[in-house]
């Protein structure tokens, strides 16, 4: 038994684990076409965090809510998050992740609604030379959202996006 004990000690055995990253950034498509896969999104997302996390909501617009937050604040803030019925510009948002240090995850569907004409993927290619890039794009039973509202005296007209290949109805 002494000579195991030693021999272990020496040896100094490396147990594998789950390594939390230093610094995260953390981007989260919380626009309409994620509805139906948003509480896997927030789980995938609190699983991601690191010692320190900088947390990007998008939907319309990108916008950071956390700088510099512990992994109980970050968890804290991803619970509370909810769905706009909005569309998305996940450009902006993946331009705000380069702006920060750390290893960044993107959470969305890449559904680019909102001023389009940049390519997602050379987006993210150049985000990955730069820092280490894990994106997640979860897969939906039923991918649609209403993406525009416009609401006047007489009316209200919705503008509902169907993301599938094939026909759909709201229901």
């Amino acid at each position: 038994l002494m000579i195991a004990a030693l021999a272990t000690a020496i040896a100094n055995p490396y147990i594998m684990g789950n390594e939390r990253p230093e610094s995260t950034v953390i981007v989260i498509d919380n626009s309409a076409s994620m509805k139906p896969v948003f509480e896997d999104v927030k789980q995938e997302a609190v699983s991601k965090t690191g010692d320190t996390n900088t947390l990007i909501v998008v939907n319309d617009e990108s916008e950071v809510l956390l700088e510099k937050a512990s992994p109980s604040e970050t968890q804290e803030q991803i619970e509370e998050l909810e769905i706009e019925e909005t569309g998305t510009d996940i450009t902006s948002a993946i331009r705000k992740a380069g702006n920060y240090g750390g290893k960044a995850m993107i959470i969305s569907d890449f559904r680019q609604t909102e001023r389009t004409g940049t390519e997602i993927d050379s987006l993210l290619k150049t985000l990955s030379a730069s820092k280490p890039l894990e994106t997640y794009s979860p897969e939906k039973e039923n991918s649609w959202g209403v993406v525009d509202l416009e609401i006047n005296r007489e009316n209200a007209t919705a503008f509902i996006q169907n993301y599938r290949k094939q026909s759909a109805s709201p229901t």
